[in-house]
């Protein structure tokens, strides 16, 4: 009797945890990788002694060329050192570069265009130093 009872438990318990699958899709076509495809943007600035002395550090972004808004995180730069963006979307993207000076302001600002390829280190070239002067009037 007592084997009787202990095998209507056990296919009790079986039936139930049978039929329980996770509550998940029943599709097993998962994909195996990313959808989005991404590469790289890497920057440095150039020469040092090029680069305003008033600079005491820059922000580095990637940025949507349309709307200006932030692709990723905004890093900061290191002088002598490679910033590197990684996981950035295929297609074109605003990078720019801000100096600041120790006390906040901006003292030069550049910025380009580039194409970011699948797989692919797209880099950046900009340059943080003296603007241009004005143009003056001759009479």
């Amino acid at each position: 009797m007592r084997s009787n009872l202990n095998r209507l438990v056990f296919l009790i318990f079986a039936l139930l945890f049978a039929g329980c699958g996770g509550g998940g899709p029943s599709s097993s076509a998962v994909p195996a990788v990313e959808s989005v495809q991404t590469g790289s943007v890497a920057f440095r600035l150039g020469q040092p002694s090029r680069i305003l002395a008033q600079i005491v550090s820059v922000e580095v972004e990637v940025l949507n060329p349309n709307t200006e808004q932030a692709v990723l995180p905004a890093q900061q730069l290191v002088f002598g050192q490679e910033v590197i963006f990684s996981h950035v979307p295929v297609g074109v993207h605003l990078v720019r570069a801000t100096g600041y000076a120790s006390d906040g302001s901006i003292e030069s600002r550049d910025q380009v265009e580039v194409l970011v390829v699948a797989g692919q280190t797209t880099r950046a070239q900009l340059i943080l130093n003296n603007p241009s002067p004005e143009p003056t009037e001759t009479p």
